[in-house]
């Protein structure tokens, strides 16, 4: 008798330790995304014809103790501005690394939420015969925070497709991070995720 009891107390657990029937571990996993960016500089606008355009990246998770993953991201936005008179335009380039950390348990499941946060760096490169920085310098870097959350869905054994929600705020060399001040913003994304080992 007692020995069926220890077996339906412990049977449960048992099974939830065993790898999803079908799905491969994930240890290190790969994906790529593209969506909608809205930065949040204030002076964004006085060039540009608008705060949001098209972002696209890629991004690489290593399980370090489950169910936390090192995340890398990177990702581009770009956006042509206004044409003077004489035909010339202005085109803004962003690049940024994200360094954080990620929470999300797989386990069993298919569907699955998760959270991250972490460290985001920009590059910004500025061409044409105007800047929104009212200066020489093309080239910028800022540097913040980022808090990103969303939903992966694993339709197949080494493959998955997520919807992610990013919003991260960095300030530029000599001004503060806060909402007006930052070329951060806003981003949603679709992508896809191949798990490798």
């Amino acid at each position: 008798m007692w020995k069926r009891l220890l077996l339906l107390l412990f049977a449960p657990a048992a099974l939830m330790a065993q790898p999803p029937s079908g799905l491969s571990p994930e240890k290190f996993i790969v994906g790529g995304s593209a969506g909608i960016f809205r930065i949040a500089y204030d002076e964004f606008t006085n060039l540009y014809s608008g705060r949001s355009g098209l972002i696209y990246g890629g991004q690489a998770l290593y399980r370090v103790y489950a169910p936390y993953f090192v995340v890398v991201k990177l990702s581009m936005f770009e956006k042509d501005g206004a044409v003077d008179s004489t035909g010339a335009g202005v085109h803004w380039q962003q690049r940024g690394i994200n360094l954080g950390v990620r929470f999300i348990s797989y386990r069993e499941r298919r569907l699955v939420s998760y959270l991250g946060f972490g460290f985001v760096f920009f590059r910004i490169k500025e061409d044409g015969p105007a800047s929104i920085f009212n200066d020489a310098d093309r080239g910028r870097n800022a540097t913040g925070l980022f808090l990103n959350g969303g939903l992966e869905y694993r339709f197949m054994s080494r493959g998955s497709v997520f919807l992610d929600l990013e919003v991260n705020s960095a300030g530029l060399k000599g001004k503060s991070g806060l909402q007006g001040n930052s070329v951060g913003g806003f981003s949603v994304a679709l992508g896809l995720n191949v798990f490798i080992f």
